[in-house]
């Protein structure tokens, strides 16, 4: 099956996989009492990696997301979270390590990548230098 690359081209190209479904559920579950839906939702195992798929974008802000699914994460040595900011809290108590990768998407924290097309310029903090040096001329 084809994973990935579905929110926008220039993240990239869907990748091919070939794996076992481990686990198949509607992707509901509790949340500091309240109920979240990741929508239909799978575990594939590819080559020893286990991956959630998901129908809905969820924020992996509680660790009972991975959970609902069969999975601890407790038990793995390395969980890799599609997120900029919001694993934080319930990664950070379990994590030995944590490791950031600026990779393309609306996840990314390099605003400097991200493709603008109406953005009004200069504009803090993408033209920090730009914006500091028309503040020194006004004076």
């Amino acid at each position: 099956m084809k994973i990935g690359g579905k929110t926008e081209p220039w993240v990239g190209d869907p990748l091919k996989v070939t794996g076992l479904v481990k686990t198949i559920t509607d992707g509901k579950y509790m949340s500091r009492g309240t109920e979240s839906s990741m929508g239909n939702t799978a575990v594939l195992n590819v080559k020893g990696i286990d991956i959630i798929l998901t129908e809905k974008s969820q924020q992996a802000t509680d660790l009972e997301l991975y959970r609902s699914l069969g999975i601890e994460p407790t038990d793995y040595k390395i969980l890799l979270v599609k997120s900029c900011v919001h694993y934080r809290a319930a990664h950070e108590p379990i994590a030995k390590r944590i490791i950031e990768v600026d990779l393309p998407g609306w996840h990314g924290t390099r605003l400097a990548a991200f493709p603008w097309k109406k953005l009004k310029r200069p504009v803090f903090p993408l033209d920090v230098e730009a914006i500091e040096i028309s503040e020194l001329k006004t004076e």
